[in-house]
């Protein structure tokens, strides 16, 4: 097998120097000055960059001492099997340089050649075919495209595939057990993650008995807690009577405006944050700086930045019981303690955090009030802190906001979040569902990019409405102040890039995001 890969490998780098057909397509070879210059940007010299990761991982073990040589960072990133398995989760980038994507795909193409002969002379040697059948299967291919690949090599049966994934499944299923047994949980056992899940076995050809199903479950994951967190908690704290007391002690709080009033602190974060969002709209759509000797900021400051580790995350099995109402938050708790394999006496003597959406927090609420008074631990589910999950709440806080300033759309002059979307080309009838999340902030970024730009603009005394028939040079007044960074920015150290309008900058075609 050896043989057949340096042969195929060797026919295929035969005419590397004369073949363009790259995964690119007919594109171009692109600019050698421009390329130069990203590689400058982008990268440093190898003395600048750590010889290897927090992990261990060689980034560049065999670098040539050329000072004359320019390589990017991710040309001398050089990772074994065990480093591939250290940092499992993570992705690799892509390169942008011609000869690296050519060297990549002549690797790939002479791999799956010799994995094809290898699972045609023995089945054994499946381990190509079975993780391409496990992709197969789990992004949808038919039955009759998946025998066509059987077939010809490129992909186990669905047999087979159905076997793996049952070996999968109890393989999850003794992690998850483990993670949640009191020898290796702790005292903090693992967050609980969950949310309603609905999809629909459609069926195209309907019949009596055979027809479309739409499945109403829910579905999560555990998270642990990493250990250098634990290690800076208080164990004392991480109990159950804690978590009672500090309930009882926030009942009887006295709430007072000047507990939400910005403080120092916040009120220049606050500032700084939105100097980097006009400083990273002005730098995409309206001017370039010709000297970078001077840093722009245009990424918010940091706020308790964490370092960053990889999840310890198991999935839990799709359960059919509804979340939306108390009776079925009760079913789902019943299946993760079935899934956790220890009792429900177990399951609430550790503080468990909980995290779901605002209405499933609610109906455990609910729930519990139904329980009171209880006389054991876990029938009165104490033990349990639902909370709103990272995801909801910015969802929530985004459609808050979003609906906040939608405007009235039946009066023309109403100047809402309606009225600029149809100025940026974007047909909206109605704001859009909490469900589409992506476009809802979409939308909400490029409002406010275009809001930030047109502010700029007439700071600047510049006309909105001729913006790409006006030079900057000519409509900005000498010296004006940037309002994002504070540096006199003249005619001179500003470059015209009115290669647009308003328009068509917020509607997407040199977006870039700005929030």
């Amino acid at each position: 097998m050896p043989f057949l890969y340096r042969l195929v490998e060797g026919k295929l780098q035969a005419d590397e120097t004369t073949s363009a057909d790259l995964e690119d397509g007919d594109k171009p070879p692109p600019n050698e000055e421009e390329e130069s210059q990203d590689n400058t940007a982008m990268s440093g010299s190898a003395e600048d960059l750590p010889a290897t990761t927090p992990g261990g991982i060689k980034l560049f073990p065999n670098i040539p001492n050329d000072p004359d040589t320019t390589h990017t960072a991710k040309d001398r990133f050089v990772a074994s099997e065990a480093d591939v398995n250290e940092i499992e989760g993570g992705f690799y980038l892509k390169s942008k340089d011609r000869q690296v994507l050519q060297k990549v795909r002549v690797e790939t193409v002479a791999r799956t050649i010799c994995a094809m002969v290898a699972f045609g002379t023995n089945r054994r040697h499946n381990v190509f075919q079975l993780s391409n059948s496990l992709l197969f299967l789990a992004s949808g291919v038919t039955k009759r495209v998946s025998s066509y690949l059987n077939y010809i090599g490129l992909c186990s049966s669905r047999k087979t595939a159905h076997l793996a994934l049952n070996t999968l499944g109890k393989e999850a299923e003794g992690k998850l057990k483990s993670r949640f047994s009191s020898k290796n949980g702790g005292l903090l056992a693992p967050n609980i993650c969950y949310d309603n899940l609905d999809f629909q076995q459609k069926v195209h050809m309907q019949s009596v008995g055979h027809s479309s199903i739409m499945f109403h479950g829910t579905w999560g994951y555990i998270h642990s807690v990493p250990p250098s967190i634990i290690t800076a908690l208080d164990p004392a704290e991480l109990t159950t009577k804690a978590l009672n007391d500090a309930l009882h002690a926030a009942s009887k709080l006295t709430i007072r405006p000047m507990m939400f009033a910005p403080t120092l602190e916040s009120s220049i974060h606050f500032e700084e944050t939105l100097k980097s969002q006009i400083m990273d709209a002005v730098l995409t759509y309206v001017a370039t700086p010709t000297d970078h000797l001077f840093p722009l900021r245009r990424t918010p400051p940091a706020v308790n930045p964490l370092e960053p580790e990889l999840p310890n995350i198991a999935m839990l099995r799709l359960m059919l019981a509804l979340d939306n109402s108390a009776a079925g938050v009760g079913e789902v708790f019943t299946g993760i303690i079935q899934q956790s394999g220890i009792t429900n006496e177990e399951f609430h003597l550790r503080l468990q955090i909980v995290k779901g959406d605002l209405g499933s927090c609610n109906l455990f609420e609910s729930l519990r009030n139904q329980r009171t008074p209880a006389r054991h631990a876990h029938t009165s589910m104490d033990n349990i802190l639902p909370i709103p999950g990272a995801a909801h709440t910015l969802w929530n806080l985004a459609q808050a906001i979003y609906l906040a300033y939608w405007g009235d759309k039946k009066h023309s002059r109403d100047t809402g979040a309606w009225h600029s979307l149809h100025v940026l080309g974007i047909a909206v009838n109605k704001p859009v569902t909490k469900k589409d999340f992506n476009l809802m902030l979409s939308h909400i970024e490029r409002i406010h990019n275009a809001t930030i730009i047109y502010c700029v603009l007439s700071v600047a005394a510049t006309d909105v409405t001729s913006v790409y028939q006006t030079d900057v040079t000519s409509a900005a007044p000498t010296d004006t102040l940037c309002l994002c960074s504070n540096v006199s920015v003249g005619p001179a150290n500003i470059k015209s890039v009115w290669a647009t309008d308003v328009t068509s900058v917020a509607s997407g075609r040199r977006y870039r995001g700005g929030l």
